[in-house]
C-alpha cells in the first residue's frame, strides 16, 4: 500500500474549506475506485492547504491515474453542486443570520446556506 496526496483547491476550487459536503462527495467516490483503498483529509502540514491523501495499491493503479480520477471528479462535482461565496455586511446578530439562512434554504435548487454573523458586521 502507498500513499500520495493531493491539494484540495486543485481537485474542487470552488470549495471553501475540507468541511464542505462536496469534499465527502467527493471521497466516497474515489474511494469506490479499484485500487484505491482509502482517501482522507489529511493533517495540516504547515501551509494550511487541504490536502487528499490517497491509499492506493501501486499494482493496480497509478499516481498519474489517481490525479486523473481526482480531478475529473472534481469538475463532476464542481459541475452538479455550484458555489457561491458572499461577504455582506450588516448582519449584526445570531438571530438575523438564521432568518437570512431559512429564506435562502427555501429557494428551489439551493441545498445548503450557512449565514454568520461576524463581529464588525459582515459575514
Amino acid at each position: 500500500m502507498k500513499k500520495t496526496q493531493i491539494r484540495l483547491p486543485i481537485i474542487l476550487p470552488q470549495v471553501p474549506n475540507e468541511k464542505d459536503t462536496c469534499v465527502e462527495r467527493l471521497i466516497q467516490e474515489l474511494q469506490a475506485k479499484e485500487g484505491i483503498e482509502k482517501v482522507h483529509v489529511a493533517d495540516a502540514n504547515g501551509d494550511d492547504v487541504p490536502q487528499l491523501c490517497f491509499h492506493y495499491d501501486p499494482d493496480i493503479i497509478s499516481i498519474d491515474r489517481i490525479q486523473s480520477l481526482a480531478e475529473r471528479t472534481g469538475a463532476e462535482i464542481t459541475e452538479k453542486y455550484g458555489h457561491l461565496l458572499i461577504e455582506v455586511k450588516g448582519i449584526r446578530h445570531t438571530r438575523q443570520a438564521r432568518s437570512i439562512e431559512k429564506s435562502l434554504l427555501a429557494i428551489n435548487g439551493v441545498l445548503e446556506a450557512s449565514v454568520s454573523a461576524s463581529r464588525n458586521g459582515t459575514t
